[in-house]
């Protein structure tokens, strides 16, 4: 009885160990995932391709009449360029939320 119940608990001990690598694995991939310098460098063509591409789209939504028409210049006087910047960085940071999301629901422990 004595060596069954050291077995159970060497066992219990092992799953221990299983579910702290698996946390620490799990919390790992979570920072990644949310950091988005790691996700920059993991696939930078595509965040600037997909922020450049929902700009663009803005751009032709936004604009009066179906015509192409300059930007109003903004209370700043930077006109333009600095209305094409934030429409970048708005398609950036949707397109980087739309990637944090995907990457916590494919988020899973690995079997041990």
């Amino acid at each position: 009885m004595g060596q069954r119940a050291e077995q159970i608990e060497k066992e219990i001990e092992q799953e221990r160990g299983n579910l702290d690598r698996n946390l620490h694995e799990l919390e790992h991939r979570v920072r990644d995932a949310t950091n988005w310098r790691v996700q920059f460098q993991k696939h930078p063509g595509p965040m600037l391709g997909t922020a450049f591409a929902i700009g663009v789209g803005l751009a032709a939504v936004t604009s009066r009449n179906g015509k192409k028409t300059p930007y109003p210049p903004s209370r700043d006087g930077s006109g333009e360029a600095w209305q094409i910047l934030k429409t970048a960085i708005v398609g950036a940071l949707a397109k980087r939320l739309s990637m944090f999301v995907d990457e916590l629901i494919s988020v899973r422990p690995q079997p041990s």
